[in-house]
């Protein structure tokens, strides 16, 4: 990783300083009342550079503004180095065909201006561009023209820079012996120059390619002496990525105590500087420790941490495929490839607006069918609305028909009743009748007797 963060400092070549510290909030306060274009062009840059690192997104806008007033001001030297700049904000972005496209319109305003040592920055932020397409022919051709220029410009600290680029390429084509070499080579000119920090950073690499040759008493003393100088320097993520290599070599050899240390160290000093990459791999190195001192738990919970970060990591790291391109073509040639770029992104334009238009009519015909779903739902509830009323009339007409055969009932006991009074009246006047009619009878026959 260092190997990488010290090529990105190339690429942005001499505009952006690593170990200048610079109050930002000031630069921003004279930025406000700047009356200049010059003046305003100059607080941009510093503002770009000092937050560069730390917030490439952030610095993106700054620099583009440098850039600009640069153009308008008619300093071509200093817009070639924002360019190039610009580019390296870009690879640490991960938008890499920006990067090429902006690191090659530097190459071409420095070739114009014969400036040599800006070239040399702009081949280095070329080569290491075709490295993250693993192109690795284009990467050494660049690496090799950029240390071709800074022997020919006698300049020692560039000299150490791209024999550690090309160190690098060697690496990760895992030749070892070639690593090596380049990088003790390049170690020589650092202490030449009094280059602390490539010091340190050769120290650790070197240890690492001799962890990688299983040389791991080499690689142990490389490493202790690249935290000694970055503690020196107070480099502490370095000294965290110092003692996280050192716990992996600790690891090779099976000193799990020792190793367990250092790697713990590293996970607490990149957890105080959100280094999410650095925290993620000090997870995987002590899930490791543990499953090989058969902690299954133990080994099992840093393996869910690894995995955690490995997800968030992945998610910053973009990688972009991008079309190979020679950094020395004529302007001719230079702008029919932009014009292929800006075709690309026509084409991805236009798919994008397919895309947006599946999307719209997979919409539409939710929509559709949520809209139809909702009529029918309405149907329903108004037949719902209208059977319920129905039968609410039905059961109304029922309770009439019953309350009708209730009052008819009543009337019929009513008629009843009146005949039986009736009934009853007539059977007692017949009996008044009979009762009569036994007295008349009874009495005819006295008087009857009394004739006789």
């Amino acid at each position: 990783m260092l190997k990488r963060i010290f090529s990105l400092l190339l690429i942005l070549g001499c505009v952006v300083s690593y170990a200048q510290e610079t109050n930002i909030d000031s630069l921003k306060k004279l930025l406000a009342v700047a009356d200049s274009d010059s003046a305003r062009m100059y607080l941009n840059m510093k503002i770009g550079s000092a937050i560069g690192m730390n917030d490439p997104g952030l610095a993106a806008p700054y620099m583009k503004t440098a850039l600009e007033l640069a153009r308008k001001t008619g300093k071509k030297r200093l817009e070639a180095k924002l360019l190039n700049s610009l580019g390296g904000l870009h690879f640490y972005l991960g938008d890499y065909n920006e990067a090429l496209r902006l690191a090659i319109s530097s190459e071409k305003l420095m070739e114009a201006l014969n400036d040599k040592d800006g070239l040399s920055d702009c081949y280095n932020g070329i080569a290491l561009i075709y490295s993250k397409n693993n192109q690795y022919d284009m990467e050494l051709k660049y690496f090799k023209k950029s240390l071709a220029l800074r022997m020919e410009l006698k300049d020692s600290l560039g000299i150490s820079q791209s024999l550690t680029n090309l160190g690098g390429y060697y690496e990760d084509i895992e030749d070892y012996d070639s690593c090596l070499i380049y990088y003790n080579e390049s170690l020589k000119y650092a202490k030449l120059v009094k280059d602390v920090y490539g010091e340190a950073l050769l120290l650790n690499n070197i240890g690492m390619i001799y962890l990688k040759k299983d040389n791991f008493r080499a690689g142990e003393d490389f490493l202790l002496r690249s935290i000694a100088i970055k503690k020196e320097i107070d480099d502490l993520l370095g000294v965290a990525e110092s003692n996280l290599n050192l716990g992996d070599l600790y690891i090779a050899l099976k000193r799990y105590p020792e190793a367990e240390k250092h790697v713990t160290y590293a996970l607490e000093s990149s957890q105080k500087l959100n280094a999410l990459e650095l925290i993620r791999d000090c997870y995987q190195s002590l899930s490791l420790i543990h499953k090989n001192r058969n902690d299954i738990n133990g080994a099992f919970k840093y393996l869910e941490l690894f995995m955690q970060y490995k997800d968030s990591v992945s998610t910053e790291e973009r990688t972009r495929a991008i079309t190979e391109m020679n950094a020395r073509f004529d302007s001719e040639k230079k702008e029919k490839e932009i014009e292929l770029l800006n075709k690309d992104k026509e084409k991805q334009a236009a798919l994008t607006a397919e895309e947006h238009k599946r999307k719209n009519l997979i919409i539409g015909s939710v929509a559709g069918g949520l809209l139809l779903v909702i009529i029918f739902s309405v149907f329903l509830y108004n037949r719902f609305k209208i059977t319920q009323k129905q039968k609410n009339i039905i059961e109304k007409q029922k309770a009439l028909v019953e309350q009708k055969k209730e009052e008819i009932e009543k009337q019929k006991e009513l008629v009843e009743e009146k005949q039986k009074e009736i009934l009853d009246s007539i059977h007692y006047a017949r009996r008044i009748q009979r009762s009569l009619m036994t007295s008349e009878k009874y009495i005819t026959r006295i008087l009857s007797k009394y004739k006789n």
